[in-house]
């Protein structure tokens, strides 16, 4: 039974630890971007504009699919432990019970 709830939490820890790497990814590059956008605007004005458009929407994009393939494997973790606990939880109770009742 604690290795079951180690594992869970485990799994959660590490679906956080993605989402949070994603964000913070994400607010560098928003930072790099913002940096970038200085640099190319002293430079190039007009041409830069379209570039940085497009390098802004393909971070944008990329940043949605990562963030789209982390929510469905969270889902799927989610509904694994659902599942783990479904079929476990009487169980689970029951020795908690016993362990308390010194059984």
């Amino acid at each position: 039974m604690d290795d079951l709830v180690r594992k869970v939490i485990e799994l959660d820890k590490e679906g956080q630890a993605q989402i949070s790497a994603l964000e913070k990814e994400k607010d560098e590059l928003s930072n790099v971007l913002k940096t970038m956008r200085k640099n190319l605007a002293d430079r190039y004005a007009i041409a830069t504009e379209k570039e940085e458009a497009a390098i802004e929407k393909k971070i944008k994009d990329d940043f949605l699919l990562r963030q789209k393939n982390i929510d469905v494997e969270s889902k799927e973790k989610e509904k694994n432990i659902r599942d783990v606990y479904k079929k476990s939880n009487q169980e689970w109770l029951q020795q908690l019970v016993a362990y308390c009742l010194g059984e």
